[in-house]
């Protein structure tokens, strides 16, 4: 018998003498309840070394075949041989068995000489463990193939797969999406309530859902995305672990909860201090209170919901807070200087969904007045202008855009 050991990428060979039944070359072993076989045979070749690299290789591809196969060797011979036009596509779900990593495998060698040639047989094996490990692997770098696919031809900008540069599909997904999936309990519903959570907070995003690790998970395109989701877990008290860019979710009754916020949804309160000025309008809102809702509605594009409406079904996603103190700064007579209505204001935007002021901004405006009579007159325009278009766009856009 001689042993020969030869670098085959992604594959560790170790030779276990109490695995290998006797004589294995003339009687090819059958599978046990702990490893499994399979046996590559050479052509004739001229040299030892040609034999036995292709007996090696041979047998531990139809050992990798025997643990994850897609698409049969001999069908893309077939393919290969008709000119098909799935060759490529089938040879790309055949590259997954190849790259299979198989850690513990066994390796014996046997070289026949016929004349001046030669002839190798090979044994390979591995234990069901680690073939199961193995088998896991390929079904990642499966899970990753159609996600990879599916996101190049949904998501703009999405960073194309280069052999060169990334050696597998796997390692493309770890490096260019999130990958979220749960603990404990029904995985499927409580990752559904999680995936709804995610179009909330980024409306129109583009998911799909793959097996990982034998785990039902939703996958997102930019990994950067799962630090919102994170907040978003921590404020409302959910448990997760991540291992980034993997997200693990424990259920929560809160899930459920967040899946009713609608980002569409805007509260309004605010505090507003005047001297002399009746700004009330119709059924207690102020003039500001009123104009903000206004510009909100129709230029921010947002539905304005009273905090009596809290408690409804749709629950709104953001709280826009304001501070406006208005006061009149009397004039001067000579050199003529008229009174001045001023206002100083503080509008902040909160983020109900992951407890987070997304928006803040002061500032100070003033109209000149003929005298105080007017001047409540006068403070609607002076509203507008403190409400400009620019400032409600900021708004909006820092709520998800119009």
């Amino acid at each position: 018998m001689k042993k020969a050991v030869v670098i085959l990428l992604l594959v560790t060979t170790m030779s276990l003498y109490s695995q290998i039944p006797v004589n294995w070359h003339i009687n090819f072993p059958e599978d046990t309840s702990t490893h499994i076989y399979s046996r590559g045979i050479s052509e004739l070749h001229a040299t030892e070394r040609a034999a036995i690299i292709e007996a090696q290789n041979t047998a531990i591809y139809l050992l990798a075949q025997k643990i994850f196969i897609l698409v049969d060797y001999r069908f893309i011979e077939i393919i290969r041989r008709d000119g098909s036009e799935i060759f490529e596509f089938a040879l790309e779900l055949n590259n997954i068995t190849t790259r299979l990593h198989l850690s513990g495998l066994i390796l014996e060698t046997v070289v026949q000489r016929e004349g001046n040639l030669f002839k190798a047989i090979s044994l390979a094996g591995i234990s069901h463990v680690e073939a199961d490990r193995a088998r896991v692997e390929a079904e990642n770098e499966l899970s990753a193939y159609n996600v990879y696919h599916f996101f190049l031809n949904n998501v703009p900008g999405i960073r194309p797969f280069n052999s060169l540069e990334t050696p597998d599909y796997h390692s493309w997904l770890i490096s260019n999406t999130g990958i979220i999936s749960m603990i404990q309990g029904d995985n499927q519903s409580s990752l559904n309530q999680v995936e709804t959570i995610l179009r909330v907070l980024f409306p129109g995003i583009i998911t799909i859902n793959a097996p990982y690790n034998r785990t039902p998970a939703v996958f997102i395109p930019n990994p950067v995305r799962l630090e919102s989701l994170t907040r978003t877990l921590r404020h409302n008290d959910i448990n997760y672990r991540s291992e980034y860019p993997r997200l693990m979710v424990y259920p929560s009754t809160r899930l459920d909860d967040l899946t009713r916020i609608n980002p569409d949804m805007v509260y309004i309160i605010g505090s507003e201090y005047y001297l002399g000025l009746d700004n009330q309008a119709s059924g207690g809102q102020s003039v500001f209170n009123r104009e903000l809702s206004h510009r909100i509605q129709t230029i921010g594009k947002k539905s304005v919901l009273s905090m009596q409406q809290a408690q409804t079904v749709n629950t709104g996603r953001y709280l826009i807070e304001y501070f406006i103190e208005t006061k009149i700064e009397p004039g001067m007579s000579s050199p003529s200087i008229p009174s001045l209505l001023s206002a100083s204001y503080l509008i902040n935007i909160h983020d109900l969904l992951c407890g987070e002021i997304i928006f803040s901004e002061s500032g100070t405006n003033g109209i000149p007045i003929i005298n105080e009579q007017n001047a409540a007159g006068s403070y609607g325009l002076l509203v507008q202008r403190l409400l400009n278009t620019s400032i409600i766009e900021a708004m909006a856009n820092a709520m998800g855009g119009h």
